[in-house]
């Protein structure tokens, strides 16, 4: 077994010693990963303060296009007040031409009854909604627009602060569909894109034809510039109907803006709209926002790391009120479309549709529905969860229905619900609750605290009128209706060349899906408490300095953090060779086949992947449902795979021929994918040797000399992570790392042989052979390979004495 990423660490030999010492590497203080992710906790607060909710204040200059949504009151009630509170997002409206506008702006948003200035989309948080109907030829036209005037450049860094700092624009921005099963890069047919916000194809050849975006995330939209998108959900003639969303995807950027409420939902509506199980109950759109609003912390020169508008101050670029990285991991109460513990009122008995979305950039989570024991969720009956019907998740229908007493929930994430309320007058509270904050009895499920996070106040009134539907039909009944519109979980297809191949995650033996699948392994271990740190990083401003986009310098002999596969996407894409050239890309997939994934995490993080979702097979794990279902986001933790018996988590893929081109996969633990926990893939059209092999070479027969995800010679970073990754087994996830003095002769000679030698240690100078001798003697472990040939005798006990 070559040795683990957390513990190969940069050592350097100097070359005239090389022969007599071999190779020492002198190791890093690793540190033990965290079995259950970084992310900040929710707040814990006691009851319900209120029901402040944002109130669609327009942005600055005005923010039209968003409809108000309507009061939320159930049924007719002769214009009583039935005390809701809660408020759905507005819903947006396309313009004379079938277009959507979006404006990314300076808001002034209220939370909880203070005023904050916000990146946000058309002055609401969170975003206004887009709901496409159900149809066959449908394309989605979005105009992005970027109304700040100005770049602002901010300090990001890893480690809750206490890693490399990189400087990136907060103001750069751009759009991603976040579950859309669409053209990656540019949208093609069609009518030409005209005006302002284009793009030009590399495809058009010579043409002056210009295209409008996909779900293109590899671009930049600038201050005081406008992106035209057109998103194609119908083309590949798989139109999931369901719950996605929409939010920026700027690499190093991408968090922060999150962390402002930049995020909205896209309502596809198709043939789960038609059960009538589903088209009868009353639908309700919950947006989750992990926000930090109410965060009070500072950085390391006591400036607040969050700034509610002071009385009579206006919002502008000068006075954004959450713009400091570091506030993004605090502790902060969650928001449910942008307010404090909302009230519902539905009429006893009423079947709701719940359409969950997670806008958060850290925070997991679990949900679950108890009965109060006062009017406010101040206490509730935490032993007594309802149950929770779930019937898809991600925007993708399940085969079946999965009756859940809570609901796990990681950034990305988006859940569809069926909710049967009681039958009688009562309140019911919707609480959340960070892992960290339940309890697990052996073979149990998790015990949520009797006092918590409440997200919502539910309500049952008699004066709400009558429920549109009262009852759930029985599982077997509803089963029956899922999987009569579900896309199935197994089909037939290419693997790795291989044709008609059974994919299904009861084949997974098979040759063309067990050799080589793609393996993904997400590491970022969380801030040792027990090590002392000197400095820590201000997220303070660095106006001028992000001409590298925050690639920075990397360590080449170690696995950066956070990595993927021992790769971090910043220095990969900064590199050029010795000849000019870069890399294309970081993973190669073949378009119009299926793969095999195997993803593991050394502690926990959200793994998601653009434009193809894939099934996730059951395992252990008992977040998810015991059943094959379809997700583009799903949550992978250490805990879970040891539980599995040290199995990787198996999904399956497929990858249409038309939606051949660039997207990425990262962690959604968006702080995470700033910091570089992120790869650049690409589906590639058949017979493209450009797109599969580096630089295009390809050998007598035809085969890539190397992978475009290889390795240039002359890139150490790259080779020594493909080092390390060729001798990982799962098993190496729970080793915790050794110390310096336990590096051995074997790793060290591994490296040499693997022309690694830069990657070991550098000798000190030595004024004489005793001292050399004397060196020698203080290193462990040597083998006979590494002793050198002395006349002066070895001291007693020297592990080269008689060789």
């Amino acid at each position: 077994m070559r040795p683990s990423p957390s513990f190969l660490c940069r050592a350097r030999l100097g070359a005239p010693l090389l022969g007599l010492l071999g190779l020492f590497t002198a190791c890093a203080d690793g540190k033990p990963a965290d079995g259950g992710g970084d992310g900040a906790a929710d707040g814990g607060d006691e009851g319900a303060d209120g029901a402040d909710g944002v109130d669609g204040a327009d942005g600055v200059d005005g923010a039209d296009g968003a409809d108000g949504g309507d009061d939320g009151d159930s049924g007719d009630t002769g214009g009583e007040d039935l005390g809701e509170t809660f408020r759905e997002p507005p819903e947006l409206t396309m313009d004379e031409d079938g277009v959507y506008q979006l404006r990314f702006a300076p808001s002034e948003v209220e939370i909880g009854g203070a005023r904050y200035c916000l990146r946000a989309y058309n002055g609401v948080v969170p975003g206004p909604t887009i709901r496409v109907p159900a149809g066959s030829d449908r394309k989605i036209r979005v105009d992005l627009e970027n109304a700040f005037i100005r770049p602002d450049e901010r300090l990001i860094s890893g480690q809750e602060g206490f890693e490399a700092e990189h400087c990136y624009d907060f103001n750069l921005t751009n759009l991603h569909f976040h579950g859309g099963h669409v053209r990656p890069e540019y949208a093609v047919g069609g009518p030409a894109c005209e005006g302002e916000g284009c793009g030009r194809n590399p495809a058009d050849g010579d043409s002056l034809a210009n295209d409008y975006y996909g779900d293109n995330v590899l671009i930049e939209v600038p201050y005081i510039s406008r992106a035209k998108y057109r998103w194609d959900i119908d083309e590949d003639h798989v139109a999931y109907a369901g719950t996605n969303w929409y939010h920026p995807h700027i690499h190093g950027s991408t968090g922060i803006q999150l962390a402002n409420g930049a995020a909205g939902t896209i309502i596809i509506e198709g043939d789960l709209d038609t059960l009538p199980v589903v088209s009868e109950a009353k639908e309700r759109l919950l947006v989750v926002n992990h926000m930090p609003w109410d965060v009070t912390d500072t950085n390391v020169e006591g400036v607040p790391l969050v700034e509610p508008l002071a009385d009579g101050e206006a919002c502008s670029e000068d006075t954004i009120s959450i713009n400091n990285f570091l506030a993004i991991t605090k502790a902060s109460r969650t928001l449910l479309n942008g307010q404090v513990a909302p009230t519902m009122v539905s009429p006893p008995g009423q079947v709701e549709r719940w359409r969950f979305v997670h806008a958060g950039g850290t925070d997991e989570m679990y949900m679950a529905l108890f009965p109060s024991r006062d009017a406010t969720c101040g206490s509730y009956d935490n032993l007594s969860p309802q149950p929770l019907v779930q019937i898809a998740a991600d925007g993708i229908t399940f085969t079946q229905s999965y009756t859940r007493q809570n609901l796990f929930f990681s950034p990305g994430y988006r859940m569809e619900v069926l909710v049967a309320l009681p039958p009688t007058e009562q309140t019911l509270c919707l609480i959340a609750a960070r892992p960290t904050d339940l309890t697990v009895p052996d073979g149990g499920l998790p015990v949520f605290p009797d006092v918590g996070n409440v997200l919502a106040v539910i309500q049952t009134k008699t004066a709400a009128g009558a429920p549109s539907l009262d009852a759930l039909p029985p599982a077997a009944e509803l089963d029956a209706l899922l999987a009569s519109i579900a896309p199935p979980t197994a089909w037939t297809d290419t693997v790795r060349g291989v044709p008609g191949v059974n994919v299904s995650c009861d084949n997974l033996e098979d040759p063309a899906l067990a050799e080589s699948p793609q393996q993904v392994v997400l590491l970022h271990p969380g801030v040792d408490p027990g090590v002392s740190r000197e400095t820590a990083s201000t997220g303070g401003s660095c106006r001028g300095e992000s001409g590298d986009h925050g690639h920075g310098d990397t360590d080449p002999c170690l696995c950066p953090e956070p990595n993927v596969n021992c790769r971090n996407f910043g220095p990969r894409h900064a590199f050029v060779n010795e000849d000019g050239a870069s890399y294309r890309n970081d993973r190669v997939l073949r378009a119009g086949e299926s793969d095999h994934w195997e993803v593991l995490a050394a502690d926990g993080h959200p793994y998601h992947i653009h434009i193809n979702p894939y099934v996730v097979c059951p395992s252990a794990s008992p977040k998810e449902p015991p059943f094959p279902h379809w997700r583009d986001t799903l949550w992978v933790q250490l805990d879970d795979i040891i539980a599995n018996d040290m199995e990787p988590v198996h999904l399956l893929a497929k990858y249409p021929e038309i939606y051949a081109g660039r997207y990425v996969f990262h962690c959604h633990k968006l702080n995470h994918e700033d910091e570089g926990m992120m790869e650049l893939v690409e589906a590639c059209a058949p017979g493209d040797d450009d797109c599969l092999c580096l630089d295009g070479e390809v050998d007598a027969e035809g085969a890539c000399v190397e992978s475009n995800a290889g390795c240039y010679p002359d890139d150490l970073a790259c080779n020594y992570a493909k080092y390390v990754m060729a001798g990982f087994s799962p098993d190496d996830l729970t080793s915790p790392p050794p110390l310096p003095r336990d590096a051995d002769a074997v790793a060290r000679n591994d490296l040499a042989e693997n022309s690694l030698q830069e990657c070991c240690q550098e000798m000190p100078d030595f004024e004489d052979e005793r001292d050399l001798v004397t060196f020698v003697g203080g290193l462990l472990g040597l083998d006979p390979m590494c002793c050198p040939d002395f006349s002066l005798p070895l001291p007693p006990g020297h592990p080269c004495e008689g060789t």
